[in-house]
């Protein structure tokens, strides 16, 4: 599946620091895998909302749920650290280089 406009929901635990929470976020399917939507922005028209950051955990299945919690098609299995999700690992690189 390719088309982005599809819209999964995938529980994750998002940590920052020694916090954390489960989350649900949106995951599309993108050149053939599926990717995490850190956020989104309106577009110009305002009807429709376009990714800000996608982030492809390539390491890490997405699972299906053996018993849904809060409306989830995916569940992650390993926590991901909200830096990455902001964009923040990124950033510090590119500064740092």
């Amino acid at each position: 599946m390719t088309d982005v406009s599809v819209v999964f929901k995938t529980l994750v635990d998002v940590v920052d620091g020694l916090h954390g929470q489960s989350l649900l976020l949106d995951t599309i399917f993108w050149r053939g895998a599926p990717w995490l939507v850190g956020g989104r922005l309106p577009t110009e028209n305002g009807k429709t909302q376009r990714p800000t950051r996608i982030v492809r955990p390539l390491l890490f299945p997405f699972l299906p749920p053996q018993t849904r919690q809060l409306g989830e098609d995916y569940i992650l299995s390993v926590a991901v650290p909200k830096a990455i999700l902001d964009g923040q690992q990124a950033f510090r690189k590119r500064r740092s280089v």
